[in-house]
């Protein structure tokens, strides 16, 4: 079955936009304020091309912590949207979130202030002496939870799937919020602290059960050479915990984890700061491969969808809808006919289970139908929130002369 777009199109859809230019991606900056902090907290926020043109789109978001150190907000942005997702059916757009922590000693708020609970055990030890910053993770989660995330449903699309990503303490953050508070569906959890407060974030680990989520989820764990290097004093809690949270990963793994994926990796040549390059890669990798399969995934809920397809190309021709299920002819390209309301517009009315996937041709997958930016690079359209109506307009493809 040809669902994808051969090279000679893609070809002639790039020389086009050197000709008719390209929209560009954006990043923000905001300042909100928050009811859970005295002071403003800055985000950062990447919209990828086309994004406000393309407004039947809702967006996955990547939300990454420490985006104080623009680098790896940055790196993980291109990565995700230029070098890492490959041009076939699963391609697809993210807003990119970056949570930055900010330095206010004068107030007595770091970054470990963030991304540490107040201690039950180690009260007074460790990240929790006197003289340290911490405690303020719960009121980061209420931030997210009832401030930000509903600021990007409003403002942004975003559709309420999220995959966090952190390093170090903010990859403890991200594990404490998925576990604790399902504040998160997927994360990327890269040399994380799981000894503080006595071994609490490990055993926060093995006593969830990931097993009670219908729904796909994706769980990436890496360490670098820490276990062998972060050693104080024959202090070997690091390596220690972070063994049992590796140990636990690998064997609930390969005995099944219901719909969770779980994956672990280890780089034991890189140190803590150096390992987020190699480590990044491979979880995004892993990631876009994942969301892929994630598509087969489909709630048990059915919604009611109008969906319009308008173009002036489409005089005379019988235009085909197929996706990810029945109701879309289950990727037969000329299974399910869309009615021809006018010369210019084709329409269908559906009861679809999310994600919808699908494509519009003209009866066979060598005459595919180019109607946003995803499928002009061989990607699939997605409705993943439920929507009464959606329109999307054909591109009519020229080869500059």
């Amino acid at each position: 079955m040809q669902r994808l777009i051969t090279t000679s199109l893609l070809l002639m859809i790039f020389a086009t936009s050197l000709v008719c230019g390209q929209q560009i991606a954006r990043m923000e900056r905001i300042d909100m304020p928050s009811k859970y902090f005295q002071h403003k907290r800055p985000v950062l926020i990447y919209t990828p091309s086309y994004f406000d043109e393309e407004t039947m789109t809702d967006y996955d978001v990547i939300y990454v912590f420490d985006a104080q150190f623009r680098g790896l907000f940055d790196l993980i942005t291109s990565l995700a949207h230029f070098h890492l997702q490959q041009f076939d059916e699963n391609v697809r757009p993210y807003v990119v979130v970056g949570i930055c922590s900010p330095h206010l000693p004068e107030i007595g708020y770091t970054r470990n202030s963030d991304y540490t609970p107040m201690p039950r055990k180690a009260v007074g030890r460790g990240l929790f002496r006197e003289d340290r910053y911490f405690g303020h993770s719960e009121d980061l989660k209420k931030f997210l939870r009832d401030e930000l995330m509903p600021y990007l449903k409003k403002n942004y699309r975003a559709n309420g799937h999220s995959l966090a990503v952190g390093h170090s303490l903010s990859a403890s953050f991200v594990l404490d919020a998925m576990l604790n508070d399902e504040l998160f569906d997927d994360v990327i959890a890269m040399s994380p602290n799981c000894g503080y407060d006595d071994f609490r974030p490990a055993n926060d680990f093995i006593n969830y059960d990931f097993t009670k989520r219908a729904e796909p989820r994706f769980v990436y764990l890496s360490m670098g050479n820490e276990p062998q290097t972060w050693v104080w004093d024959n202090d070997t809690t690091w390596g220690d915990s972070w063994l049992k949270v590796k140990n636990h990963a690998d064997s609930i793994a390969s005995e099944g984890a219901g719909n969770s994926r779980i994956i672990t990796a280890v780089f034991p040549e890189y140190t803590h700061n150096r390992v987020v390059y190699p480590a990044i890669q491979d979880a995004l990798k892993r990631y876009f491969s994942f969301m892929g399969e994630r598509d087969n995934w489909l709630s048990p809920g059915e919604h009611p969808v109008h969906i319009e397809l308008h173009g002036a190309d489409l005089a005379g021709t019988d235009v085909y809808i197929t996706g990810n299920q029945e109701p879309l002819g289950a990727w037969q390209p000329s299974a399910v006919k869309m009615q021809a309301v006018s010369d210019s517009v084709r329409a269908i009315d559906l009861k679809l289970r999310l994600p919808a996937c699908f494509k519009f041709t003209k009866g066979d997958w060598d005459r595919q139908i180019i109607a946003n930016p995803e499928t002009s690079l061989g990607g699939n359209i997605r409705i993943t929130t439920p929507r009464d109506s959606v329109t999307y307009t054909t591109a009519v493809i020229t080869v500059a002369p």
